[in-house]
C-alpha cells in the first residue's frame, strides 16, 4: 500500500478531480497495491463491461498486438507485459474503451476503474495519465489526473534504485463514498502524459471497467434536420436524434427542426407524416415537398397543441398540410412562411401571425383566424371562416382583362373583422382600376366589427378608400364615395349598369357599388332602378329622369338586348 506521504502528496497537489454533469461523485484513489511480484499479486476481475472489452489504442509500441487490444481489459493481465513490451510510447497516447450501447441505450453507471501497470525494468518511468468519460451523446469530461510518482523520486517506499527491477502499481479509482462514478457513460478515454520528457516508454498491463446498467433513454422526440440540398424525410441518414435514441420524426409527439446547421434544401415526404411541431430558424430557405403531405397532432403526452413556429427565414410547404386540432402558426419579424399547397382544417381552427401566405385551397370547414400580414398568389378560396383580427392583407392588383389574376380571397363562409384592419396593395404591370375591386369576397357575409379598416401601398392612390359592401370588401374607385347602383363605375346609374346587372345574374360575380353582396338577384336590380339617374356630385350636378323617361329608357335597353337577356323582373 502506498504510504502516507505520498497519499497526502496527491491531495495537496489537487490530483483528485471532481468532474461536472454526468459525475455522480468526488473520485479517489481508493487503494493502490504495489508488488514486485505483480504477476501473482495482481488479480483482475473478468467481470468488466464493455463492447466485446476492446480498446482502441492509438498510440502504442512494440507488443504487434495491433490497434485493438482484447487483452487491454479482458479481464486477463496482458501477454505482452509479461515480456516487458511497452504498449505506449513515450510521448504519450491515448486509449478508449467504448461500452456496448446497442444492449443498453442508456449507457452504464461506472462504479471503479481498475487500472494495472507496473515496470519491468530500469528504463520504464512514471504511471501518469488523465481518465475521462462521455455520455451517450454527449462530451468526454475529464474526471481524474493520476500523477503516480517514479520509483527514483523522493519519498518512494523503500527508495528503490534504479538498478532493481520496479514492482507493478495497481490503483482503483472509485468514490470512497459508497455512489458511482458517473452516470449513463458509453465510453472512458485514458490519455497518456508526455512520458520523463518523451525519453522513455512505459507498460500498462489491464485496464477494467466496472458498472451496471443505466436506465434505457427515452427515445428522442425532437430531430433536426441535417443534410444540405435534398433528402428524403423517411431516410434516417436525414436526420440528427436532439434528446434521445430515434431514427426520424413521425409521431404525434415529435418535433422537427430546420435550422442553420445545412445550408437549406428540400426534405421530401412521399409517406404520410405525423408532427406536432415544426421549427424552422434559418436564413437559408426550406421546402417540405411530396405528395405524403403532414399532418399536426396534439401530443398525447403533453397534451400540446400543434404549432409551426419559424424564426428566421423564408420557407415553403409544398406538401400539403392537414391538422388535426386547433393549430397555431408563429411567424417571426422578417420571416416568412407559405403554404403552397392545400391546407386541410379538419373542422379545426388555424390560428396565423406573423408573415403567412395562402397560395393555395384552405378546405375543410373550420376557421382561418389571421392576426399577422396574410397574403396570396392569385384568387385563392376558403371553404371555412375567416377571421382578421388588427391584420393586415397584402394583395397583388393585375388588369384581368388581359387575362391577369389578381390576388384576392373568396370565402364561403363568414369573415369577421375587429380590430384595426389594413389591407395593402401593389398595382402590377401598370393596371390602373377603373372600377371597384372586391378583394374579399364571402358567401356567409361580413361581421364587421372593426375599428377602422385603412388602405396603404404603392397601390393606394387608385382608390378612394376601402370598405364593406354587403358580403364583400372592397377597393373602391372614384371620387364623391360610394354611388349605390353604379355597376361600373363610370359615376352615373344609367342603363349600362342594368346591362351589366343582367350578365351578371344568378351568379356571384362581384359588381362595384353594390351594397348588398352575394348571389346578383332582383334586389340587385331594385338597388340599381332606385338610385337611376344617379350621379357622382360635380360642379353642375346631374339631373334624375322623370319616370316617364326611365320607362323608355328601360323600354329602350330590353328592345336592344332581348335576345340572350332574362326578362325584367316586376
Amino acid at each position: 500500500m502506498i504510504n502516507s506521504k505520498i497519499w497526502l502528496a496527491f491531495l495537496l497537489a489537487g490530483l483528485v478531480l471532481t468532474a461536472t454533469g454526468y459525475v455522480d461523485a468526488a473520485p479517489q484513489f481508493s487503494n493502490e497495491n504495489e508488488s514486485v511480484d505483480y504477476f501473482s499479486y495482481f488479480t483482475v476481475s473478468d467481470t468488466d463491461i464493455g463492447d466485446a472489452l476492446q480498446g482502441a489504442i492509438t498510440a502504442y509500441q512494440g507488443g504487434g498486438l495491433g490497434g485493438n487490444h482484447v487483452a487491454m481489459n479482458d479481464g486477463l493481465l496482458a501477454e505482452c507485459c509479461s515480456t516487458g513490451d511497452a504498449l505506449l510510447p513515450a510521448d504519450g497516447g491515448v486509449l478508449e474503451i467504448f461500452l456496448d450501447t446497442s444492449v443498453n441505450t442508456g449507457g452504464y453507471n461506472i462504479t471503479s476503474l481498475v487500472n494495472t501497470s507496473g515496470w519491468n525494468g530500469s528504463s520504464r518511468t512514471n504511471h501518469q495519465y488523465v481518465v475521462a468519460l462521455r455520455t451517450v451523446g454527449g462530451d468526454y469530461v475529464d474526471l481524474i489526473d493520476v500523477q503516480y510518482p517514479h520509483a527514483t523520486d523522493p519519498g518512494y517506499p523503500n527508495s528503490m534504485p534504479v538498478a532493481v527491477e520496479h514492482p507493478g502499481v495497481q490503483i482503483t479509482i472509485d468514490d470512497t463514498m459508497g455512489g458511482s462514478l458517473g452516470s449513463g457513460i458509453d465510453a472512458v478515454r485514458y490519455t497518456f502524459n508526455n512520458i520523463n520528457g518523451g525519453t522513455s516508454p512505459e507498460a500498462f498491463h489491464e485496464f477494467d471497467v466496472f458498472g451496471t446498467p443505466g436506465e434505457a433513454l427515452p427515445p428522442a422526440t425532437t430531430y433536426a434536420w441535417n443534410l444540405p440540398g435534398l433528402g428524403n424525410w423517411h431516410d434516417g441518414a436525414s436526420w440528427a436524434a436532439v434528446d434521445g435514441p430515434g431514427s426520424l420524426p413521425n409521431g404525434a409527439g415529435h418535433t422537427a427542426q430546420f435550422g442553420d446547421g445545412t445550408n437549406g434544401g428540400t426534405a421530401v415526404v412521399d409517406a404520410p407524416v405525423l408532427l406536432n411541431k415544426i421549427e424552422f430558424d434559418s436564413a437559408n430557405k426550406y421546402a417540405i415537398a411530396g405528395l405524403g403531405g403532414v399532418t399536426l397532432a396534439t401530443d398525447p403526452t403533453g397534451p400540446t397543441d400543434p404549432s409551426i413556429a419559424v424564426q428566421l427565414g423564408d420557407h415553403t410547404f409544398q406538401t400539403h398540410v392537414s391538422v388535426d386540432s386547433d393549430a397555431t402558426v408563429t411567424v417571426a419579424d422578417g420571416a416568412e412562411l407559405s403554404f403552397d399547397n392545400k391546407v386541410y382544417l379538419n373542422g379545426n381552427t388555424l390560428s396565423l401571425s406573423g408573415d403567412a401566405m395562402l397560395n393555395h385551397s384552405v378546405v375543410g370547414s373550420g376557421t382561418v383566424a389571421a392576426s399577422g400580414t396574410l397574403g396570396t398568389e392569385g384568387d385563392t378560396t376558403i371553404v371555412a371562416n375567416l377571421s382578421l383580427a388588427s391584420a393586415t392583407v397584402d394583395l397583388d392588383l393585375r388588369d384581368s382583362s388581359s387575362g391577369a389574376t389578381s390576388d384576392r380571397f373568396d370565402v364561403e363562409g363568414s369573415a369577421t373583422l375587429t380590430g384595426n384592419i389594413t389591407v395593402n396593395v401593389d398595382l402590377v404591370d401598370g393596371y390602373s382600376p377603373s372600377s371597384d375591386v372586391a378583394i374579399l369576397t364571402t358567401t356567409g357575409g361580413i361581421v364587421d366589427n372593426s375599428l377602422s379598416i385603412s388602405l396603404t401601398g404603392p397601390g393606394q392612390g387608385a382608390f378612394t378608400g376601402v370598405g364593406v359592401v354587403g358580403n364583400n370588401l372592397v377597393l373602391q374607385v372614384g371620387g364623391g364615395g360610394t354611388l349605390d347602383g353604379d355597376y361600373n363605375s363610370d359615376g352615373v346609374v344609367n342603363a349600362a349598369d342594368y346591362t351589366l346587372w343582367a350578365d351578371n345574374l344568378g351568379t356571384n360575380n362581384p359588381l362595384a357599388n353594390d351594397t348588398i353582396g352575394g348571389l346578383i338577384t332582383e334586389a340587385h336590380y331594385l338597388q340599381w332602378k332606385n338610385n337611376f339617374g344617379n350621379a357622382q356630385s360635380s360642379g353642375s350636378g346631374a339631373a334624375v329622369p322623370e319616370p316617364v323617361s326611365l320607362v323608355l329608357l328601360l323600354l329602350g335597353v330590353l328592345f336592344c338586348s332581348a335576345s340572350g337577356r332574362q326578362r325584367l323582373p316586376r
